[in-house]
C-alpha cells in the first residue's frame, strides 16, 4: 500500500463497520468462531459519519470533505479563507463610518 488513504476511504471504513455490526448481531448466536469479534464500533462510525461531509473528493488535496458543523473552528478558518475579502471590505466600511474617513 502506499500507506494514506482518501475521504472515501474512511467513508468506506464507516460503511463496512456498520455492516460487520449487522453481521455480528444478525449471526451472534451462530456457531461461527470468532463472529463476536467483530465487535462494536458504533462510536467511531459516528465520529466518521458526523465528520465526512456528504459529498466526497476523491483525495484531500481537493479538501471540503469535512462537514459543516464538524468543528466550530475549521468553520471559523473556512469562512476567514473564503469570504476573507469581503469581510474585510465590511470592517473598512464599518471604520470608515466611525471614523468618518
Amino acid at each position: 500500500t502506499l500507506g494514506r488513504c482518501g475521504p472515501r476511504d474512511l467513508a468506506a471504513i464507516a460503511a463496512t463497520l456498520e455492516q460487520a455490526e449487522i453481521m455480528r448481531d444478525t449471526l451472534g448466536d451462530a456457531p461461527i468462531p470468532y463472529i463476536r469479534m467483530l465487535g462494536n464500533h458504533e462510536a467511531i462510525v459516528h465520529e466518521l459519519r458526523s465528520a465526512l461531509a456528504s459529498d466526497l473528493p476523491l483525495g484531500i488535496q481537493d479538501g471540503g470533505f469535512i462537514a459543516r458543523g464538524y468543528s466550530e473552528e475549521l468553520d471559523t478558518l473556512h469562512i476567514l479563507h473564503n469570504d476573507g475579502r469581503r469581510l474585510i471590505h465590511d470592517l473598512e466600511q464599518k471604520y470608515r463610518t466611525q471614523t468618518g474617513a
